[in-house]
């Protein structure tokens, strides 16, 4: 580290190491869905067939996981649907509330 020492700019470690651990992390969860697939196929006997159909199906649902889309790169597939399962909006699609004060209109009281 004493070559860094003069320098204005040193390199930053912490943002290398991010990225390789995000990287071993989706290398984990290929793996392990890999190995989930190899244990559903011999915990049910699946036929040649059908268990090519399950190693597709698991690696699949792994690339879904840690996929990242190109419009965030920050953030993985799976966050953004659990988001929009979970935490969508939940008054979007729900009748009007006749008491509330939608975009500044007021109602007066009766």
């Amino acid at each position: 580290m004493d070559k860094y020492i003069n320098m204005k700019n040193p390199p930053r470690f912490s943002g290398e190491w991010k990225f390789f651990a995000f990287f071993f992390l989706d290398l984990l969860t290929l793996g392990g869905c890999f190995f989930w697939a190899k244990m559903v196929n011999n915990l049910v006997q699946l036929p040649l067939l059908f268990a090519i159909l399950n190693y597709g199906l698991w690696i699949a649902i792994a690339l879904v996981i840690v996929w990242r889309p190109y419009n965030n790169p920050g953030q993985r597939q799976i966050f953004a649907i659990i988001e929009s399962i979970f935490f969508t909006d939940k008054n979007h699609y729900h009748a009007l509330d006749p008491n509330r004060n939608y975009h500044g209109t007021y109602k007066e009281d009766e």
